[in-house]
């Protein structure tokens, strides 16, 4: 990127732009941009646009710059990273970007007369056949934001929004934040195969009815449970056992145990 040619900008374009921003050109033939959040830059195609499309870039992009849009989009970018393998997250972001674009959009027009509000429009449609966005799709920089970005249905969105005269309606902020947490919340769950703690069933067995070995011993005056020709348990009450499988396990006398 290098510094504009003197004199490319309209004197009356020129003096919208505060000292601390620059205005730098770029070779290739694409939207004007604005990037950067410390030192805020904006970009310029090496393409003599006529004054009204010079006024609306710069317009559009300082709005972009004092919105700090750029610092929302790098936000934008880590939580698509963070969620990459979630797909509504890519249907998210382009979603947002589209609401970036118009909430700028309604900003710069809602003070305009109806000639500067067509003339707003018409450097839309001006700049996008310029970028040839509706016929090959450039690839759009990562927290930058374009004058017009590469979609075609994007910029058409954002035509018909001004040209119908849509309102813009706020959202309370209650439903912003849940709107925002309950995706981060329902994603952070995550469901695991149900596995065994083998610290905890170290001492477990399996009783089979029908194993020769296993029954339930009478010895004196209490009962005791034999698996596999081992002790495993006793209890005094046979009634209170209330394992269908125990129950079904034949009852035997001390002179059939071998210890």
């Amino acid at each position: 990127m290098k510094d504009l040619p003197p004199g490319y900008l309209a004197p009356n374009v020129q003096k919208m732009i505060p000292s601390k921003i620059k205005v730098k050109s770029i070779s290739s033939k694409e939207s004007p941009f604005a990037w950067g959040i410390v030192r805020p830059m904006i970009a310029m195609p090496l393409y003599q646009f006529d004054e009204v499309d010079q006024k609306n870039i710069i317009m559009h992009e300082l709005a972009h710059i004092s919105s700090y849009d750029a610092l929302k989009k790098f936000f934008l970018e880590v939580l698509v990273c963070l969620y990459w393998w979630f797909p509504l997250i890519y249907v998210f972001k382009d979603q947002v970007t589209l609401i970036l674009e118009m909430n700028v959009d309604c900003r710069i027009v809602k003070d305009l007369s109806k000639k500067s509000y067509f003339d707003y429009i018409r450097s839309l449609i001006n700049i996008a056949e310029f970028s040839s966005c509706s016929k090959t799709k450039v690839k759009q920089r990562a927290y930058f934001s374009n004058f017009v970005i590469d979609e075609g249905s994007t910029l058409k969105k954002r035509e018909s929004f001004l040209l119908e005269e849509y309102s813009i309606k706020r959202t309370k902020w209650p439903l912003v934040v849940i709107l925002v947490v309950m995706p981060l919340l329902l994603t952070s769950i995550i469901i695991e195969p149900y596995t065994v703690n083998n610290n905890k069933v170290q001492n477990a067995f399996k009783i089979d009815p029908n194993d020769t070995d296993t029954y339930i011993l009478k010895k004196e005056n209490r009962y005791e449970l034999i698996v596999k020709g081992k002790k495993v348990g006793s209890v005094r009450n046979l009634n209170k056992i209330k394992s269908p499988i125990i129950k079904q396990l034949p009852v035997k006398r001390i002179r059939n145990y071998n210890e």
